[in-house]
């Protein structure tokens, strides 16, 4: 008998020590409820820099939301026509799972301006229940007040802790939104993040509101002539006091010191964005403009905070409340750090030649030749050219010639009564023939509104012993570059 039990405890306890060992130890067996350890899941992470990521981009009407300077923007209104399209539009999540989070947050920065009560709308939203529709779906509206900024280079904080209601669902969706009818608001967002827990939630009436359409401007000094640029504070009280949408009859010149730098595109446009001041309180906004030389920006390094530029361009009271440089370059750096194009390294280079810009006029020195007195200047509106036709030689009054040829380029090079000169394309070249050694040459060029038609920086000389050869050239130039309507060419002779 005490055999039969001991074979049957043994056995039992097989059995025992078989199932245990399925689940090894220290950890919990499938379905045991361990509540002691609080989750940790980050369901949203969006620096929105390049692209939605999770979200979806839905529109209603007018225009939709876009990546632009590495923030997901929205707006109704387009700087160039100067007019708002009735909009709304919505950035969607995909469905975030809350089954398992007792508490969980959103959190994002943000720059909104140019509100209008009853025109415009800006909206944080979350339901449970998306109907694949914005405008369909019943939404929480979890917005409370967002603070409208006065300038674009400083972001608030957004944060909100998600309503109870929806922790614990597993098809919760979180939506920004954007309105406007006659009149736009604009707003950037960047570093969305949604993950469990909580925050101190953003106020909803700031203590100490800014007043960001009187800002502390300083003397207004200058006349906006090359010689006397505006500073910034007069240029702000130019600007300011234009209609909105209104822009300077005449391009201006401005200096300031770059305050701070949003962006600077070199693979499409080769524009800048960035604000100069006075003061480091007041500033004006230097929008879509471009580099020395009215040319493109080919590096992210040619321009500092702390440089000091004079800009030239027009201007432009954008919506009535932010004075700033009519875009898609309608403006250039005509000066860094008091020098001009041409005056700065590496454009002066040890070769011997150099190409130098001044405003409408060129420049082409001979740096091993001494400069005399000696001159020969053609006015090309003058030597009996016809008006749309190719342009081969034109002679100097000293016997000197100068040989237009298209060189490398597409387009030959062409003479217009309205240009009162030589439109020289792209890869042009100008061929220079005298009896004596040249030392300089300069070309005054065609202007017309904000743009001086003066070639393009990277445009290149040799000089041999009695001859020059200047070609338009650009390696970075897409499509036609900039033309050189050049009017009356001047040779200077060597001692």
């Amino acid at each position: 008998m005490k055999a039969i039990f001991k074979l049957a405890f043994a056995f039992a306890a097989l059995l025992s020590f078989a199932a245990c060992s399925d689940v090894p130890m220290p950890y919990e067996q499938p379905g045991t409820d361990n509540t002691d350890e609080p989750t940790t899941g980050t369901y949203l992470d969006e620096t929105f820099s390049s692209d939605f990521g999770k979200f979806t981009n839905v529109t209603v009407k007018g225009n939709a939301w876009a990546i632009d300077y590495q923030t997901a923007k929205a707006t109704g209104y387009d700087n160039t026509s100067k007019t708002t399209t009735e909009s709304e539009a919505y950035l969607v999540s995909s469905a975030i799972d809350l089954s398992k989070s007792t508490a969980a947050y959103l959190q994002f920065d943000y720059i909104l301006r140019y509100v209008k009560s009853g025109q415009t709308q800006n909206k944080v939203l979350i339901t449970d229940n998306y109907t694949g529709s914005p405008a369909s779906t019943n939404w929480t509206d979890i917005t409370g007040s967002l603070t409208e900024g006065s300038d674009w280079s400083t972001f608030s904080t957004y944060k909100k802790n998600i309503p109870t209601a929806f922790l614990g669902k597993n098809n919760v969706v979180v939506a920004l939104m954007y309105s406007c009818t006659t009149t736009s608001s604009t707003i950037e967002i960047k570093n969305l993040i949604m993950e469990d827990g909580t925050v101190e939630e953003s106020e909803e009436t700031p203590d100490t509101p800014d007043t960001p359409d009187t800002p502390s401007t300083g003397e207004a000094k200058g006349t906006g002539t090359e010689a006397d640029p505006y500073n910034v504070a007069g240029a702000l009280k130019v600007v300011s006091a234009l209609a909105s949408g209104e822009e300077t009859s005449t391009a201006i010149y401005v200096k300031g010191a770059v305050k701070q730098i949003r962006q600077i595109e070199t693979e499409n446009y080769g524009n800048a964005n960035y604000y100069i001041t006075d003061d480091g309180n007041n500033e004006i906004y230097i929008y879509q403009s471009y580099y020395l030389g009215n040319r493109k920006f080919t590096a992210n390094d040619k321009l500092e905070v702390g440089d000091t530029v004079v800009v030239y361009g027009k201007f432009t009271n954008y919506q009535g409340n932010t004075p700033e440089t009519v875009g898609k370059g309608a403006s250039y750096i005509y000066s860094l750090n008091g020098k001009k194009e041409g005056e700065t390294t590496p454009d002066t280079p040890s070769t011997g030649e150099a190409v130098a810009i001044s405003g409408t006029t060129v420049t082409l020195t001979n740096l091993s030749a001494t400069a005399g007195t000696e001159t020969t200047t053609v006015d090309l509106n003058t030597v009996g050219l016809e008006n749309s036709k190719a342009v081969t030689e034109v002679s100097f009054p000293d016997g000197a010639k100068v040989t237009f040829d298209k060189g490398n380029g597409t387009n030959t090079p062409t003479f217009y009564d309205k240009t009162k000169g030589v439109r020289v394309y792209l890869n042009n070249t100008l061929t220079f023939s005298a009896s004596k050694k040249i030392a300089k040459i300069e070309f005054s060029c065609d202007k017309y509104g904000s743009t001086s038609y003066v070639g393009n920086a990277a445009a290149t000389v040799s000089f041999s012993s009695n001859g020059a050869v200047y070609t338009n050239s650009d390696p970075n130039a897409e499509k036609g570059g900039v033309q050189l309507r050049v009017q009356t060419i001047t040779i200077t002779y060597a001692k």
